[in-house]
């Protein structure tokens, strides 16, 4: 039973990685003025790599000069929240990892079961870090335009382009589950686990009768 306790949350661990890759990570759905329909589309961390990787779409965006987008202003003041975002994303992965050495070289199942709660914790965490970055795009406080601009082509863009959306989406919803499955399997065996109580039982050895002559 512990080998197959450590099996399953070791593999459940595993499972964690290629989620948080290849999943599709934010949504996103921007309307135009003069176009009819919105623009929607999910993007997962792979295709975010493609795109700021050498012949991307977007490589170069975080250089400097021109195409230093972190001297935007309205990039500074989402970079604290994006900031914990990226802290507790990455946090959980790692606490994946620290789950699966446990699974595979220990055999202690209460400190696996409390590793996947701290996971789905900083999942939790990491909603509530993008909640803040979307706010203020979502209630337009900051516009697309800012991004570009102060000048009039930023005016231009920020009363044309609007975000209607913006949420995570399935890495994180996989990422949950998972932290979530491994802590109800720890409590589970924990709980139908009886080999801590087991007293072991001496046999009493009968006393050879003396013999009489």
């Amino acid at each position: 039973m512990k080998i197959g306790f450590r099996i399953v949350s070791a593999a459940l661990a595993l499972c964690v990685i290629p989620a948080a890759y290849f999943l599709d990570l934010i949504r996103f759905r921007i309307t135009i003025s003069i176009l009819p329909k919105a623009i929607q589309d999910d993007v997962s961390i792979k295709r975010i790599v493609d795109l700021l990787a050498p012949g991307g779409s977007f490589n170069g965006l975080f250089g400097s000069g021109k195409g230093n987008l972190f001297a935007n202003a309205a990039v500074k003041d989402l970079t604290p929240a994006a900031v914990c975002f990226a802290v507790f994303f990455a946090l959980a992965i790692i606490i994946s990892l620290v789950i699966f050495f446990f699974a595979v070289f220990s055999k202690k199942q209460l400190v696996i079961t409390c590793l996947g709660a701290g996971g789905l914790l900083s999942v939790i965490a990491a909603y509530i870090s993008f909640g803040q970055i979307a706010a203020p795009l979502l209630s337009g406080k900051i516009s697309i335009g800012d991004f570009l601009s102060k000048g009039l082509l930023g005016t231009i863009v920020g009363s044309a382009v609007k975000i209607a959306i913006l949420r995570l989406t399935s890495a994180t919803f996989i990422m949950s589950l998972i932290f979530v499955a491994i802590v109800i399997w720890g409590l589970a065996y924990i709980v139908t686990d009886d080999s801590s109580s087991k007293i072991p039982v001496k046999k009493i050895s009968k006393p050879i009768p003396a013999k009489t002559e």
